[in-house]
């Protein structure tokens, strides 16, 4: 079984040999519909920074996510969710993460529908 790190060392160079420019971090509204955030790449380790820092977004511009006095959250990509997007062209292309979502303290968010699911099926 490979490390994280491994892992995205791997990612990073998939980023590198595809020359992927954009990166997709998704996540679901409370009626499990994907939403999106595209994130320019300047560099492949831009990513490193991302899974470990994850993106700051605003939580209550997601349907039923958050109310607006507490919506400041964090994208953390799930590393095992990595995929380039294959309709994009291969130049300049894209690819995805399926993101969790936590409180900027770094606590799950208990309202993540993720989350939630991984909970009820235990493995969170």
């Amino acid at each position: 079984m490979s490390s994280k790190g491994d892992k995205l060392d791997q990612i990073i160079k998939t980023v590198e040999a595809n020359d992927i420019k954009f990166l997709k971090l998704q996540l679901s509204d409370i009626h499990g519909l994907p939403k999106s955030m595209a994130v320019p790449l300047k560099k492949a380790d831009d990513i490193e920074d991302i899974v470990n820092d994850g993106l700051l977004f605003d939580g209550s511009s997601v349907a039923g996510l958050a109310s607006i006095n507490d919506s400041d959250l964090l994208a953390k990509p799930d590393i095992n969710t990595f995929s380039t997007i294959p309709w994009r062209p291969e130049s300049k292309g894209t690819s995805r993460f399926i993101c969790d979502i936590f409180t900027t303290e770094g606590k799950p968010y208990d309202r993540d529908p993720r989350g939630v699911l991984k909970k009820s099926i235990g493995k969170s």
